[in-house]
């Protein structure tokens, strides 16, 4: 036995005597597998026998497809709850094993789990073995390995050199619904040549691959964390929306920006909706049609399980990440220019900065709509960077201007007023209406500099040559105290000055008053955001993360409602993400 696989010449003459199979003419073994007493056997004429491989009995028959159908390949789930057969053509048919539920089957339920499934087979109380799914597009030549991850995942690969992703979703396994929901087709990469082994492997700094080896003499490892967050179902009882292709801002057509500002807003609704229920159905507060309270077996086999798998990496790297940044700043505390200039800072934001007329520190932008705030952010972007470029080359800053960023998309303006609206609700709402003036940072900038004195000297510049031209409304000094992700650097939040009346002294903003923002980094940070992973994959996830840490936080808040208050179950996937992010955010489990 080698990773479920028996040798097939060796065992097929011994299997049909001793197992007494119904084994017709010209029919003969083509592909075995075997899960804990169990042997799953594939015959030449398209049928899968089930045999309790203790008792060589036979415990189940069906038919793959057609009697002239060779099965390539069989594959039964570590839980015992799925089967998985495909054929000479590449067709693959998905079936889930139910169980007698009536007085026959009392004692075989003994146990949880697979130890149940695995009773209950034993004492002969399988009711039925029933197709679920089959796809005949997913191969166009025989499967050559089939493989599962945790019992959610499977993977398919082929002799056409191609592999393909499903999610297993399953009840109760007494009768209770199974559906296989197809994630990715991954196109070949072992130049259409047949892909011999697969193996699911969790990588520190990768998260979820797939190794595979094929007749090319190549091993290739696949990175699926961004190919199954981007197929993670929006919700358990609803069907996924399409993905439409992002469409930027575009100046020249704001009909066509407002279309697709409106029907970004109406996907973005829809995907946090999704989140919510997903996130509810571990915790206990969803309902199901009949009013009564959902299982957490719903959620156990839906979306979260995979959730919590690929955010573990993401979680830990910014963990990781973390830890350097905190030692960073212990050694620039050591170093007298560094010390010197962080104390400048400090002085400087209290007795100037924070002082001016202008500065508030809860300014919003002039108006709430996007496509307008937009519009004067495009223009006020161009003149933003022209200003850091000109404060980068400066001798006393001698910076590196971190070169030209877009205006942000709309996408991810309308995720962060989304989150922010559920943040201070008390529920999500579809008639939630979409407020952006508290983005202050369509536009915007950044500037590297080797010591804070050089930030300082960057600060001071802004308030005196630049005073004019410029003002500093709003700033963030997470130097003191960090940021959540311990990332430490200044955000800046200014508005470009057109004129001043000489009678009133009353300003005059340009780009009708559109607020920017300038980042301030420091050198030895910005090393470690560039080496680390931390960065890189919570930008890719940072809706999601965003969402949990939320929702985390108004759990937290909730008060509890004395002895009889239920408590978080920690067998859940939501328990598990909440305990590693308690470091990271300080989030109380």
């Amino acid at each position: 036995v080698a990773d479920g696989k028996l040798g097939i010449d060796l065992y097929s003459n011994v299997l049909l005597k001793q197992c007494g199979l119904d084994i017709q003419n010209l029919e003969s073994v083509s592909s075995l597998h075997v899960e804990g007493e169990l042997l799953l056997v594939g015959t030449t004429r398209g049928r899968v026998f089930v045999i309790d491989v203790r008792t060589k009995k036979s415990l189940y028959v069906y038919n793959h497809k057609l009697s002239t159908s060779i099965v390539t390949s069989v594959f039964m789930t570590g839980d015992l709850r799925w089967i998985v057969s495909s054929d000479v053509y590449g067709e693959m048919h998905f079936y889930a094993v139910c169980l007698k539920s009536d007085v026959e089957s009392k004692g075989a339920n003994k146990g949880q789990g697979k130890q149940r499934l695995q009773s209950a087979l034993t004492h002969g109380v399988l009711d039925s073995i029933e197709r679920a799914a089959f796809f005949e597009d997913m191969h166009f030549r025989a499967v050559s390995e089939l493989q599962s991850y945790n019992n959610k995942l499977v993977c398919s690969a082929s002799h056409d050199g191609n592999l393909s992703l499903f999610e297993l979703v399953s009840e109760d396994p007494y009768g209770g619904q199974a559906i296989v929901k197809e994630i990715s087709r991954l196109e070949s990469t072992h130049e259409y040549l047949a892909i011999n082994t697969a193996s699911w492997i969790m990588t520190k700094n990768l998260g979820l691959c797939l190794f595979t080896g094929g007749d090319d003499k190549r091993i290739l490892v696949h990175g699926l964390t961004d190919v199954l967050l981007e197929a993670l179902p929006e919700s358990m009882a609803m069907a996924k929306h399409k993905h439409h292709k992002q469409v930027a801002f575009d100046i020249g057509d704001l009909d066509g920006s407002k279309s697709a500002l409106a029907r970004i807003a109406e996907e973005e609704k829809h995907k946090l909706n999704g989140w919510v229920n997903l996130w509810a159905f571990g915790s206990g507060d969803a309902k199901a049609d009949d009013g009564t309270a959902a299982t957490t077996q719903d959620m156990v086999n839906s979306a979260l399980g995979t959730l919590q798998t690929m955010t573990e990496p993401v979680i830990l790297n910014l963990c990781e990440d973390k830890l350097k940044y905190e030692r960073v700043f212990a050694r620039l505390l050591q170093d007298a220019s560094d010390a010197e200039g962080l104390k400048q800072i400090e002085q400087l934001v209290a007795d100037k900065i924070r002082t001016q007329a202008c500065y508030d520190s809860n300014i919003k932008q002039a108006n709430g709509d996007l496509i307008a705030l937009l519009c004067d952010g495009s223009a006020a972007n161009q003149q933003l960077h022209e200003l850091a470029a000109e404060l980068a080359v400066d001798p006393v800053i001698s910076g590196m201007y971190e070169g030209p960023v877009s205006i942000k998309k709309m996408k991810r303006a309308v995720e962060k007023s989304l989150l922010k609206n559920y943040a201070e609700a008390a529920s999500f709402s579809f008639d939630t209406s979409l407020d952006f003036a508290f983005l202050k940072d369509l536009a915007r900038a950044g500037i590297t500099c080797r010591d804070l004195k050089a930030i300082y000297n960057c600060l001071h510049k802004l308030l005196t040559v630049y005073g004019k031209q410029v003002e500093i409304v709003r700033m963030k000094n997470r130097f003191v105290p960090e940021s959540e992700l311990g990332y430490r650097d200044i955000l800046l939040n200014l508005r470009f000055i057109e004129k001043v009346d000489d009678g009133s002294g009353n300003k005059v903003y340009k780009y009708n008053g559109h607020i920017v923002e300038l980042q301030l980094h420091h050198e030895k940070f910005q090393n470690v955001r560039k080496k680390g992973k931390g960065h890189a994959n919570y930008g890719a996830t940072r809706f999601l993360m965003d969402f949990i840490k939320i929702t985390t936080k108004k759990e937290t808040a909730k008060p509890k409602q004395g002895d009889g208050a239920k408590t978080d179950d920690k067998n859940t996937p939501q328990h598990s993400i909440k305990e590693n992010l308690a470091e990271l955010w300080n989030v109380t489990v």
